[in-house]
């Protein structure tokens, strides 16, 4: 068998597996493969490199993920033309096992769909969230070696996943929120869901608001706060977080229902000018507790949210709002992805944002 038209450099920070995928393309790709034709066996590459045969069937595997080699049982990888080139690449898609997240599902779905028309295979990968103890990496890190060639992570994972990650050494695009408290590296795509704030603290303004009460699933979200503070309007912090006695709640619309009423039977009276949620599940829950008290919205307190185009909840009134079309953005954020992936950069601007709807739930005064 002739030599090689590469080699392994043990030394090198690359893993083992993806020099013989960067080799094996770049031979390819200069025609030292002819297509239609055979790569050496499995047997000849162990030998002619002296890596173990698992690694050199997990690099055929990721050439045949591109689309350029098809493995054939007892004939041998046939190197492909462009014309039956099958895949451009192969695109795991991680986000949080969460089933009711509605906007990442959105997200994940239309990025996908501009991923597979384009001609990308493409995986979707839910791993447990923060909060849950089980340990993805092993999983993880078989499928990101099993050709996977890009990575797309939406959300705050866990560490096991960025460290599978970093392990696979893969390219990586990841979509970040502002307030993340994990700071992503290599490519990000910045998700601003609260952009439209300042709009909402005007109309707080000019209705005369001096109170919010600002609820947060567990954790705070800091420029919220800070941009009704500026505005001098008083802003009362208050999370809900899963009791460590209550484990049957499995429901963050049972918990903010939970909550909201724990707050009303203790007396929450005088009620602020509004209640501010962000997130639309703790509005959800928060409305059916009001409405279960007897509480009018706006004549007792006014109400806003954040929440996706398309979600809930739902309400006999319009709900003043900050909305997000995950739908629309889902379209154009694929769109930014395959520059990516040609070649081109991230834009600095978020790619996700809000836009300020004023509703029948708020001014509270009815001005």
């Amino acid at each position: 068998m002739p030599p090689l038209p590469f080699q392994i450099d043990r030394s090198s920070r690359l893993s083992l597996t993806r020099q013989l995928v960067d080799g094996f393309r770049r031979a390819i790709a200069e025609g030292r493969y002819a297509e239609g034709g055979l790569l050496p066996s499995l047997a000849e590459i162990t030998a002619a490199t002296g890596v173990c045969p698992v690694v050199v069937r997990s690099a055929i595997r990721r050439l045949a993920a591109e689309g350029i080699v098809n493995p054939r049982p007892g004939y041998g990888t046939v190197v492909l033309d462009a014309k039956t080139a099958r895949w451009r690449g192969h695109v795991a898609i991680i986000t949080a096992e969460i089933s009711d997240n509605y906007t990442h599902a959105q997200l994940a779905g239309r990025i996908a769909g501009a991923l597979v028309k384009s001609g990308y295979l493409v995986t979707k990968v839910p791993v447990p969230p923060d909060n849950e103890k089980r340990n993805t990496a092993p999983p993880l890190e078989a499928l990101l070696s099993e050709g996977t060639t890009h990575a797309i992570v939406i959300g705050t994972l866990s560490p096991s996943v960025y460290q599978a990650l970093k392990k696979a050494r893969i390219p990586r695009i990841t979509l970040s929120y502002d307030y993340s408290p994990v700071k992503p590296t290599g490519t990000v795509l910045r998700l601003d869901p609260f952009s439209a704030l300042p709009d909402l603290v005007a109309h707080c303004r000019a209705f005369g608001v001096k109170s919010v009460v600002y609820v947060v699933y567990e954790h705070d979200t800091p420029d919220v706060r800070r941009a009704f503070e500026e505005a001098g309007i008083a802003c009362r912090l208050a999370p809900v977080v899963r009791p460590k006695d209550a484990l049957e709640v499995d429901s963050a619309t049972e918990l903010a229902m939970r909550g909201m009423d724990r707050w009303l039977e203790g007396g929450a009276a005088p009620f602020p000018d509004l209640l501010f949620f962000t997130d639309n599940i703790l509005a959800e829950g928060a409305l059916l507790a009001l409405m279960r008290h007897g509480v009018r919205i706006p004549e007792d307190v006014g109400f806003a949210t954040w929440m996706p185009k398309g979600d809930r909840p739902v309400y006999w009134k319009e709900i003043t709002r900050l909305e997000t079309d995950p739908m629309k953005d889902g379209d154009k954020i694929g769109r930014i992805i395959l520059r990516i992936l040609a070649g081109g950069a991230a834009p600095s601007s978020p790619v996700l944002t809000s836009v300020f709807k004023a509703g029948e739930t708020f001014p509270a005064t009815g001005d």
